[in-house]
């Protein structure tokens, strides 16, 4: 059984995922797992001998240290719980809400969770040749529908989200939320695009993809209102927010707040590296217009009637983890890609362009998978020590 839980030596392009510290992992296993921390109110009394109350509180410091925010939440356990949290709270029922289309790169789950909490949900405009918003047709559709929200949540993106032309192309009436669980740890470095200095009302989402830390939930918001009405559906959204989970994202804030630009800049740095050399080894790179990505997100469009899936197939027989998804530029589906883990772990441009050549290999070129895992694990075996941890050798 232990077995199962051992994690291979290969590659992971998985855009979702990401490599904890070591500090971090230590906390997961910690005795506070399963303890909930004190609260007292009419009527009762939940005792904390070991101050738990006080490792949240000072998680929700280190989170608005790191994304320079008034408050921020940190009790939810998953970038969906979150997603619902944020949707109950910002929206009632009948409102109409403006959410991603799926085959834009939306969330599979947020047009239900809408329908289900009794909201009217239609789509943001997107423009596919650009990957990217219709803001014009944002601000008319935000007047048609009346919409109260906009709720930008997206899990297939190769450009940052315009936070700050959608904040202005919309009444300031209506609410601004950015679901940022694939591009968090990309916030401090780009805060004037996807941070809160832009004017949106909050950005909540999963804290272990380009964020580096444990499957976790957030919310943050400089906005008071919005702060209230989130304050006010907590205690019916969470009870046990899994404490040793909470000291492993305090962890990992602490850990990554010196390196915070950096870090993000240097993963996107490493996807436009692998995106160009794929390019060059004669894959269909999407975002050519500009420079292939902006986020931590590559993506391959197969050639015409190839099916991507024996791909993803053959790249796991290689070592190689990765996804196949319906990518917003071509409606169809492809190979989505994700560098943050590798990034993380101190890979730079030679390392893409290894990459790169093992895939063309693979896919392209038709190598045996099989005979590829061992130049694979090379690669895997002189990266294994994570990097941007205050104190690391590249954290300093």
């Amino acid at each position: 059984m232990i077995s199962l839980l051992e994690t291979s030596p290969g590659l992971s392009l998985f855009p979702t995922e990401n490599r904890m510290s070591p500090a971090a992992m230590k906390a997961i296993g910690a005795a506070a797992y399963g303890r909930y921390p004190g609260a007292e109110g009419p009527g009762f009394f939940y005792g904390d001998t070991i101050a738990l109350d006080r490792l949240y509180e000072h998680c929700a410091e280190l989170a608005c240290a790191f994304f320079d925010a008034d408050t921020a939440f940190v009790n939810f356990l998953s970038g969906l719980h979150a997603a619902k949290s944020v949707l109950s709270a910002m929206a009632r029922a009948e409102d109409a809400v403006m959410i991603m289309d799926p085959s834009c790169g939306g969330h599979y789950a947020t047009q239900e969770i809408c329908e289900r909490l009794g909201l009217k949900p239609s789509f943001i405009p997107f423009d596919r040749q650009r990957c990217e918003i219709d803001i014009d047709a944002l601000a008319q559709d935000c007047q048609r529908t009346q919409a109260s929200l906009v709720y930008f949540d997206v899990s297939t993106l190769l450009k940052l989200p315009r936070m700050d032309a959608i904040r202005q192309a919309v009444p300031r009436s209506v609410r601004v939320c950015l679901d940022a669980s694939q591009i968090l740890g990309l916030v401090p470095a780009f805060p004037h695009r996807i941070g809160l200095e832009t004017g949106i009302t909050s950005i909540s989402g999963s804290t272990h993809k380009t964020f580096p830390g444990p499957q976790k939930g957030i919310f943050i918001s400089n906005d008071e209102d919005a702060v209230g009405a989130m304050g006010d559906r907590m205690p019916f959204e969470v009870s046990s927010a899994h404490a040793n989970n909470v000291g492993a994202l305090a962890i990992t804030f602490s850990e990554l707040q010196p390196d915070r630009v950096r870090y993000g800049r240097d993963i996107v740095s490493n996807a436009k590296k692998l995106a160009t050399a794929l390019s060059e080894t004669g894959f269909r790179v999407s975002g050519s217009d500009f420079e292939f990505s902006e986020t931590h997100q590559v993506w391959i469009e197969p050639p015409e009637g190839q099916d991507p899936i024996p791909w993803g197939h053959a790249l796991c027989r290689a070592g190689i983890r990765s996804t196949v998804v319906v990518l917003p530029s071509s409606g169809q589906p492809g190979l989505r890609m994700g560098v943050q883990e590798l990034t993380r772990l101190g890979m730079g441009g030679e390392q893409m362009q290894q990459i790169a050549l093992l895939l063309e290999r693979c896919l392209l070129a038709d190598t045996d998978p099989a005979q590829l895992r061992g130049e694979v694990y090379d690669i895997a075996r002189e990266f294994e020590e994570v990097q941007y941890v205050a104190g690391g050798r590249d954290g300093d």
